[in-house]
């Protein structure tokens, strides 16, 4: 690994391969996440979900805030 004094504390290298299938087109999306977490795979697999929701939950609320606005409507 190049510069490993950067990586002190490293104890896990996960990557995610997601197939989304979106109306009739299908990707595929690989992810790499960076963790001094142990490799429990069910865990990282679980906390890996819940940033997901996150984003994809802060994703919804911009995009509902852009509709209101767009409909010049105040809060």
């Amino acid at each position: 690994m190049h510069n490993q004094d950067n990586w002190v504390g490293l104890k896990c290298v996960v990557m995610v391969v997601r197939v989304p299938h979106l109306w009739n087109q299908t990707t595929r999306e690989v992810q790499f996440y960076l963790t001094s977490l142990n490799c429990d795979a069910r865990n990282l697999g679980q906390m890996i979900r819940l940033h997901w929701g996150v984003e994809n939950g802060l994703h919804w609320t911009l995009a509902y805030i852009r509709q209101v606005r767009s409909q010049n409507v105040d809060f």
